[in-house]
């Protein structure tokens, strides 16, 4: 019986940025990874690579490519094609739910889900996924930079719960 491609993406390696796999995934339900991991272990098990579980979440589906460029501004703004965002205070214990919006916020604007996890991903200790993005803003909320104070700069974070 002959399979019948209804989707393939190519996901880059993290441990060799140079290389992709190719996850295809086929009109019967199954879905397959050029990667070494699946063809010699987890194939035989039943199991999905990491390629295959983030082509299913979404990951890789069809988004818009804008570039991204830090801004003196509070939070994510899509201005003549270039996708803004503001500096990222380090070390603050808000930092983490403050790139969380970050990303969602890009995610909301349309940004490809691969580019925003490419730019910030290294921020965090564990490779974060698009659900983990949207369940910490959608849960706890928004968090923006605070007002700015002449001399001063931005004044801390603000925190807003999302509109439903």
């Amino acid at each position: 019986m002959k399979l019948i491609v209804i989707n393939q993406w190519e996901v880059p390696s993290d441990s060799h940025p140079d290389k992709t796999y190719r996850v295809t995934q086929y009109e019967s339900g199954v879905w397959k990874c050029s990667c070494p991991n699946w063809i010699f272990r987890l194939q035989k098990t039943g199991n999905d690579c990491k390629h295959i579980v983030d082509a299913k979440s979404g990951a890789y589906s069809p988004g818009e490519h804008y570039p991204m460029i830090v801004a003196h501004i509070r939070e994510v703004q899509l201005k003549d094609g270039k996708l803004l965002y503001p500096m990222i205070p380090m070390g603050w214990p808000e930092t983490s739910l403050f790139i969380h919006t970050i990303m969602y916020d890009m995610l909301k604007q349309g940004q490809a889900w691969q580019d925003v996890r490419e730019k910030f991903g290294d921020l965090f200790p564990r490779r974060l996924s698009k659900d983990d993005v949207l369940h910490a803003v959608e849960s706890l909320g928004r968090c923006t930079l605070g007002v700015w104070v002449d001399g001063m700069g931005f004044m801390g974070f603000e925190r807003k719960e999302l509109e439903r």
